[in-house]
């Protein structure tokens, strides 16, 4: 999946904000992980642009620390909303920062792949 994200990530960060918008009128929706769709998406298409220059390298670790800087806003967002209206965190929004972290660790995957080979995951 990871090779084929950046032919993907338009279609990915469609998704991600489909899912984000969706969440106004139904609140159960796994925003985290629309966010790391997103994120996902947005560090394919970085990839396939920036990867093979030098300083395409510098942009991808500021893109790197943004998003996780991101999910770690959706974690305590999520958590705390959670706290407040259950008392626990619901299964549901465990499960949903589960599958955001499993994204997240697939971006910086990604990310971290244009330091070993800057011309892998090119279109």
């Amino acid at each position: 999946m990871i090779a084929s994200t950046p032919k993907h990530g338009p279609t990915l960060i469609g998704a991600g904000l489909f899912l984000l918008l969706a969440a106004e009128l139904w609140p159960a929706i796994p925003v985290a992980s629309a966010a790391m769709l997103i994120a996902l998406g947005a560090t394919g298409v970085l990839m396939a642009r920036a990867a093979s220059r030098e300083s395409g390298r510098w942009l991808i670790v500021v893109h790197l620390a943004i998003y996780a800087a991101l999910y770690s806003l959706f974690v305590a967002a999520l958590v705390d909303r959670s706290l407040r209206v259950a008392g626990q965190v619901a299964w549901t929004t465990a499960a949903d920062l589960v599958i955001a972290t499993c994204l997240l660790t697939l971006v910086v995957r990604l990310g971290l792949s244009a330091f070993r080979d800057p011309t892998a995951n090119r279109c």
